[in-house]
């Protein structure tokens, strides 16, 4: 039994996945600004509705980012915490690799995005071959209003200009503009996938021994933390 931990956005969920690729549970729940409060009871209410321990876990899957910066860190934390304490396995994804999933069995370009904030975007661009999951493009930020130009124009210059174009990501239909709507395949997910597909994506590089080093992973921030005053 493997456990999946996704605390990259406010949408956070955590789920566990048996070696048949079955998910045994799934919780999801919400969190504005501090995933501290809710990530540990959620973990040990996963465990014990389906009657297990942390003993009884061959490995953690977590989402590394990109993401909320408060929620990558108690994310991966508290998974490093936990590899340490049962002597258990750590394998880790990216946010946009695990958008990317979806679409694995597409023979299309795949190009994952996911909201920064009101301006910015970050997205990468991926294919499929052989079931192996191969980036194009590595992960970058780039403003909403440049985003049609900049990947038209990537997309042009590449080898694969002649492959159809799968932009995919939660809540993106509503910010993407309407001239990419027109000349590309635009598709929103949602927070179940993306936890599904961490769970998934976690046991294949389990069962492949693609085992990150704990002491040595770290959040994948693509940009300085904004600091805020704290609300009162």
């Amino acid at each position: 039994m493997l456990l999946a931990i996704d605390t990259s956005n406010k949408n956070s969920g955590i789920a566990l996945i048996d070696k048949e690729t079955t998910i045994v549970e799934l919780i999801e729940w919400n969190t504005t600004y501090n995933h501290t409060p809710d990530l540990l009871p959620n973990i040990h209410k996963i465990l014990s509705n389906s009657k297990l321990t942390f003993e009884d876990l061959q490995g953690i899957s977590i989402n590394i980012g990109p993401g909320q910066f408060s929620g990558l860190r108690v994310g991966l934390t508290t998974a490093k915490t936990i590899s340490w304490s049962y002597n258990l396995p750590l394998v880790s994804s990216t946010s946009l690799e695990i958008e990317a999933y979806n679409h694995r069995v597409s023979k299309s370009l795949i190009c994952p995005v996911i909201i920064l904030n009101k301006l910015q975007i970050a997205w990468s661009m991926y294919n499929f071959h052989h079931d192996t999951m191969n980036e194009l493009y590595e992960t970058h930020i780039d403003n909403i209003d440049t985003f049609s130009n900049n990947i038209e124009l990537i997309i042009d210059q590449s080898k694969f200009n002649d492959k159809d174009v799968i932009i995919c990501g939660e809540s993106i239909d509503g910010v993407i503009s309407s001239s990419i709507n027109n000349k590309y395949k635009v598709i929103d997910s949602s927070s179940t996938e993306r936890i599904i597909n961490l769970a998934t994506i976690g046991l294949n590089k389990l069962n492949n021994n693609e085992i990150a080093d704990a002491t040595v992973i770290e959040p994948f921030y693509l940009k300085p933390p904004t600091i805020t005053k704290p609300k009162k």
